[in-house]
């Protein structure tokens, strides 16, 4: 083989710290050491991904066009459907039938079968899934419940091979209670087995016997994080190794708790797995939990993933609101003023709600912090475990313990226990009111006997002593306890205690949550998700927080208690620990979606930011912020609809419930159109419109898009709210020609599609006088009436001169009087100066595999996609082997060359051809086009450095060689492939309809010599090319004195020599005389071509 051939998440509210180098102690980890980041060695260049067949290409493009308005996302490494989703409704009919599942695949299903709508959409898509529904019955079910309030039923299979879980190997789809599917999220290998086979020969000897034993997996991993651990060290606290994936947990001293190791297959492209060993550990040096695989072979480390991220009755005496000094909203403009303490409240109760805690929050015969839901402690020598005693009651099951807030939080450790106990059952108990139950991950002991895995109650570390200013979550799978660390503040004098700032432990909380609930509960890794986290958090710690009559224009800082004198920073009730405070004024609170994007985001000049904190496009804090405060309008939105209690509820509900539908590490996009989701199933999508126009005022309107999660360069933004008339395709028009009229494309077909429930009139309409509409004004009928609009170039583009040209069609729902517009784009080209359609063999030198002749449609059947079956336009190309894939083996460069071309008297030239190819990447292949002006000095102007090309459709390329080809006699280009060991097989290159484009220059011959009396001259004048045009031309004459020189107005030329000549030039008798009357004589003959003007000066 060539390049070697989530379980954990912790998220942090104040993780930004950690990036201020000038102030490091104020840092999460201890000053010595720098942040290891998230790696995914898949994602580099040595690993490639591979590609997925042809034929789901064609799939999705099958699928598009029988639900237009549907969301096909795939997967950046494995290519597998990622998410299949619409926003505009769901994948199927009620009784799963309808839309995108037909009645008779449905009818081969039992109605007995829970499964049944799932698995028909598997049968009916297998070219897209490159599989059916067989697949489900090798898995296991990791997840299955019913979402009480909304009936949508959730399932979450895990692929399995030889009893081993594919690592992030989930497929979860989600039905409605009238069995309409939602949608649907795959992360199967299609061919589990061959993948495994190929990445891990011999993979059965391997899986009995791993090369790396789990100790040695454990000291790699731990080495990886920089650490030293011998395996003498290492005791292993199992039985007995557990099952297929030979489970099993050592301890340390340099480990904080167990270190669990487990086998699990990774994926390293759609075609190849690698066995590994999972292993999960924190280190007590750092301080920070981790997930890192390594390969059971080569021991190498293959993925890294931070799962910490920075931030009968009782009595318990507590702070019941924000803080001790609480004062939500914040200051309307930047104030140092600090609000007044505030008393705690003595709160007598079992559990706020005892179906969620059925034994309350403490057992009966209890008297201490530690429940089913939730175990508090103190922590102040960082091991992860409790520091007993733990707060006791006293008297029995009575936690009123003294608190001086003019001392160090050392004198009352005990009662920020007791209120970090009671904020943490408060969050159990109120998520689980929205659907965090037992089946859906939650944290807790006893389930019950009510689904999900038990023995994971929250173990929630006071005053932990791993550092200062700061407080985590870690969030391991169902079945392992999370753990929320809180930290003291040492910025105020006296220092302050995050565990009595309760929008601290409600953010924190909620990490666990989003790491349960998105995408089945396989982790939050990618750079964007982490983002999503973040804002999750903060904006369940003030919605949850908010009280009836709160402003909804008003300021709401993040943290401001604790955040108090951090850096210097006095006006934390302004600001909190973000850089702006969240409000739904944009004056106060600006960011959009480009803000994540480094090379697009605004410094927002002239609004107010925190000075203590960096302003780092790509910090998951700051990403946080822009999610938060979108979400934070939204809310505002259903508030002015419903009225606070009803619309605070509504936002909270839907977000809990979108969690759910979201896929396994979502972009901003993804997140969005899962909320939009989330409605539909709840509310059948009432508040379509208060939720888009939110998402749009912070610019992720209808026609916004993200990058891939693991990155945010390539941000688009739209302020789009999206109307009931569906415009499809989305993108706009842009089309080519030459000055002869020929245009690719001519046209563009719009399909308006009415998504609403009321009979639509709509209306289309442009200022361009180059396109023709096929129709400007219509009706649709409701509930899905479409219509198609077909919009052309006329013969005004025909006679257009060079240049670029822009305009806007637009489309308007009279009923609302929305309108939306897509862009055309016209360029027009100079002349063909020579085509090559190959029609016919062109003679060009070629070596190796390429050659002349009819595609066969063969290869890519491992890598990329396979030939075409045909040229561009007829039969025939250039092509490397048109039988399949070209050979591995290293060798070359091998090259097509063409030339010489004169372009001698040409301009502005233009290379021009259509390409269909699939290559590796260097450094194991290499592809690219060359130049040259004398045949042996060649500079490339194409080459596939970025990564690899994987065609699937004849694409138009087209570059300026202007440089290296005006007035060169002698011109050559030639297309390359080289191979080196390694490299993988590809279809490689093919070329078709080759052409050369420019400016060719006119010249005029008159007879040298003309005498007076020579009379009527016929066939005198001639305008000649240097070469042949390749198209039709037509020259326009004329004379500046007709009564001695006249010429044809125009002359039409269709072909012809290498010098052509027009002979249409009558010289009258004296029209070029020498001595007229003793006085010389000159006329001036002017010839007109496109943008030219040639002059010719007769004496």
């Amino acid at each position: 083989m060539k390049r070697i051939p989530t379980i954990l998440q912790r998220a942090s509210l104040i993780g930004v710290f950690m990036l201020l180098s000038l102030l490091p102690c104020l840092a999460f980890l201890p000053d010595s050491q720098t942040e290891l980041a998230n790696f995914d060695k898949r994602l580099e260049s040595t690993a490639k991904p591979a590609k997925a067949p042809t034929r789901q290409n064609q799939a999705i493009a099958e699928f598009n066009t029988r639900l237009p308005d549907v969301n096909i996302q795939l997967d950046e490494i494995l290519q597998t459907p990622k998410w299949i989703s619409s926003t505009k409704g769901f994948l199927s009919g009620p009784d799963g039938k309808g839309r995108t599942i037909s009645p008779a695949t449905m009818a081969r299903f039992s109605t007995n079968d829970a499964y049944r709508v799932t698995k028909a959409f598997l049968l009916e898509h297998t070219n897209l899934f490159d599989h059916g529904p067989e697949v489900l019955n090798e898995a296991r079910i990791k997840r299955d419940f019913v979402t009480v309030h909304n009936g949508l039923h959730t399932v979450t299979w895990e692929q399995l091979l030889d009893g081993i879980p594919v690592f992030d190997g989930l497929l979860t789809s989600h039905v409605t209670r009238r069995d309409e599917l939602v949608s649907i999220s795959s992360q199967f290998i299609p061919a589990v087995g061959t993948a495994a086979d190929v990445g891990t020969p011999n993979r059965k000897v391997v899986q009995t016997t791993p090369p790396i034993t789990p100790p040695q997996a454990v000291i790699k991993a731990f080495r990886n994080l920089g650490g030293t651990l011998g395996e003498s060290e290492l005791t292993n606290t199992s039985v007995k190794p557990d099952g297929f994936e030979k489970h099993q947990s050592f301890k340390a001293g340099p480990l904080k708790g167990d270190a669990n190791v487990r086998l699990v297959w990774l994926p390293m492209n759609r075609q190849s797995m690698r066995l590994c060993w999972q292993v999960i550990l924190m280190s007590r040096a750092r301080g920070e939990m981790f997930q890192i695989l390594i390969d059971a072979q080569s021991g190498e480390a293959l993925l890294r993933h931070k799962l910490t991220e920075n931030i009968s009755n009782a009595s318990y005496r507590v702070f019941t609101t924000d803080s001790p000094t609480p004062f939500s909203p914040g200051y309307a403009v930047p104030s140092t003023n600090q609000p007044a303490l505030v008393s705690r409240v003595l709160v007598v109760t079992n559990a706020f709600n005892t179906n969620a805690s059925p034994n309350g929050w403490i057992n009966d015969g209890d008297n201490e912090t530690s429940g089913n839901n939730v175990d508090a402690h103190l922590d102040r020598d960082a091991d992860n475990l409790p520091d007993l005693p733990r707060p006791r009651g006293s008297p029995f099951r009575v936690f009123d313990i003294p608190l001086d807030l003019s001392q160090d939080p050392v004198a009352y450790g005990d009662a920020c226990v007791v209120n970090l106990f009671y904020w943490n059952n408060w969050m159990h108990d109120k998520l689980y009111e929205f659907g965090f139950t037992e089946a859906a991950g939650n944290f807790q002991i006893n389930n019950f006997g009510r689904g999900g895995t038990g023995n994971d109650a929250v173990q929630a570390d006071a005053q932990d002593g791993s550092g200062f200013n700061n407080a985590n979550f870690s969030t391991p799978p169902d079945g392992l306890p999370g753990r929320m660390q809180i930290y003291i503040f040492n910025g105020p004098s006296p220092n302050r205690d995050g565990d009595l700032d309760t929008q601290v432990m409600v953010h924190e909380y909620t990490h666990g949550l989003s790491g349960r609930l998105v995408g089945g509960g396989v982790g939050i890794s990618a750079l964007q998700s982490r983002g999503l986290g973040e804002g999750w958090s903060d904006f369940f710690s003030l919605a949850l927080l908010s009280k009836a009559g709160d402003s909804l224009n008003a300021n709401y800082p993040e943290g401001a208690y604790v955040s108090y004198q951090l850096f210097g920073l006095q006006e934390n009730y302004y600001y909190g620990i973000r850089r702006y405070p969240y409000s739904t004024d944009i004056t106060k609170s600006p960011e959009t979606l480009q803000d994540i994007d480094p090379g697009l985001a605004s410094a927002h000049t002239g609004v107010p930011r925190n000075p203590a904190m960096p302003n780092s496009p790509t910090e998951i804090h700051n990403m946080g912020e822009i999610w938060c405060v979108t979400l934070w309008d939204a809310r505002a939105n259903l508030i002015r609809k419903y009225g606070f209690n009803n619309g605070n509820h509504l936002i909270l509900q839907l977000l809990t419930d979108a969690l759910n539908l979201t896929p396994a590490n979502p972009n901003f996009i993804q997140a969005r159109d899962a909320i939009l989701q989330a409605d539909l199933v709840d509310n059948g999508g009432a508040n379509y419109h208060e939720l888009w126009t939110a998402f749009a005022k912070r610019g992720m309107g209808y026609n916004a898009s993200a990058p891939a999660s693991t990155t945010t360069s390539g941000i688009v933004e739209s302020y789009i709210v999206p109307d009931d008339l569906l415009v499809t395709p989305p993108s706009d028009f842009s089309g080519s020609g030459n000055v002869t009229g020929f245009f690719s494309p001519a046209s563009q077909m719009y399909t308006l599609i009415n998504t609403g429930t009321n009979f639509m009139s709509w209306a289309a309409g442009t200022d361009m006088a180059w396109v023709n509409l096929s129709a400007t004004t219509g009706q649709l009928t409701a509930n899905g009436g479409s219509t198609n609009i077909l919009i052309s170039l006329n013969s005004v583009a025909s006679n257009l001169d060079i240049g670029t040209y822009s305009g806007v069609v637009a489309f308007t729902n009279l009923n609302t009087g929305f309108t939306q517009s897509r862009n055309f784009n016209l360029t027009i080209s100079p002349p063909r100066l020579y085509f090559f359609p190959l029609d016919s063999d062109p003679g060009w030198s070629r070596e190796g595999q390429w050659a002349f002749g009819a595609p066969a449609g063969m290869g890519g059947t491992n890598h990329g996609n396979h030939d075409p079956t045909a040229g561009a336009t007829g039969t025939n190309v250039f092509g490397v082997n048109l039988a399949g894939d070209y050979a591995t083996n290293a060798g070359g460069p091998y090259q097509l060359t063409a030339g010489p071309f004169n372009f001698s008297s040409d301009r502005s030239v233009v290379l021009s051809f259509q390409r269909w190819l699939n290559s590796d990447y260097p450094p194991y292949a290499f592809a690219n086009v060359e130049v040259s002006n004398n045949g042996s000095d060649w500079t490339s102007i194409f080459s596939n450095d970025s990564g690899e090309i994987t065609d699937s459709t004849w694409t138009s390329q087209r570059f300026d060689i202007s440089t290296y080809a005006d007035n060169q006699p002698s011109f050559y280009v030639r297309w390359n492939y080289e191979t080196y060991a390694g490299a993988f097989a590809y279809s490689g290159w093919n070329i078709d309809d080759i052409e050369f484009l420019g400016v060719s220059q006119l010249s005029v011959v008159l007879p040298d010599f003309v005498s007076e009396g020579d009379g009527l001259i016929a066939n005198a004048g001639q305008v000649k090319l240097a070469h042949a045009p390749a198209s039709d031309i037509t020259v326009s004459l004329s004379s500046s004195d007709t009564s001695i020189a006249t010429v044809p107005f125009n002359s039409y030329h269709s072909g012809g020599p290498d010098e052509w000549e027009i002979r249409s030039f009558h010289h009258r008798q004296r029209s070029f005389g020498w001595n007229q009357n003793g006085n010389d004589r000159s006329i001036r003959l002017w010839i007109l071509k496109r943008n030219q003007l040639h002059e010719r000066v007769g004496q």
